[in-house]
This record gives C-alpha cells, structure tokens and sequence, in this order.
C-alpha cells in the first residue's frame, strides 16, 4: 500500500464543481488548480471549447431570429408593438434547447 511504502501524491485538478474529495486521503495531497486556467494548460480543449461557442451561439441567433420574425409579423398584422417584456423574453431559452444545440455542435 502506498502508506506502507511511504508513498506521497500530489494530485492535481481544475476547480469543476464535480470534483468532491473524500474527507480522508492519507498518502494524497489534493490541489485545486486556480479557475479558468484549463484554457493555458490544454489548449487544444480551448479550441475545442471555443468552437462549440461558436457553433451554440450561432444557434441561438438563428433561434433569436426566427422568434424576432414571429413577433414582428403577429404585431405588424395586428397592428400593434412589442412589448418590453416580449422582446425581453425572446433571448431566453430553455434548458432543452441548449442542450439539444450542444448535442448538434
């Protein structure tokens, strides 16, 4: 065993809030490294990471969009103008969506 060996480890870890450590490690220290340092340390994940953004936020604006042309056409038919609130909620979108567009990018 590492105890009987008199083995130490330094485990290293990105700050994700998915890693929950035990309440007791003997042989292993454990250190968080600072936020958003994943970015330096692997940057082939960056640009992984930074073209699934993209990929998302291009979705959205299409989505964004399409809601925009909805509301325009039933106000300008009905005569009347957007309120505040649904121009506001038009940029809101639900959890589904979002994970649907990570699942397509």
């Amino acid at each position: 065993s590492m105890v009987a060996q008199d083995r130490k480890v330094l485990l290293l870890v990105d700050n994700a809030s998915s890693h929950k450590l035990p309440e007791t490690l003997s042989n292993v220290n454990v250190r968080f490294l600072p936020p958003n340092t994943t970015a330096y340390l692997q940057p082939l994940d960056a640009g992984a990471i930074a073209a699934l953004k993209k990929k998302i936020q291009r979705r959205k604006t299409k989505y964004v969009l399409t809601k925009f042309e909805g509301i325009r056409r039933f106000h300008k038919a009905a005569g009347t103008v957007p309120s505040r609130q649904e121009i506001a909620e038009m940029h809101k979108v639900d959890m589904e969506s979002a994970i649907q567009w990570a699942k397509e990018a």
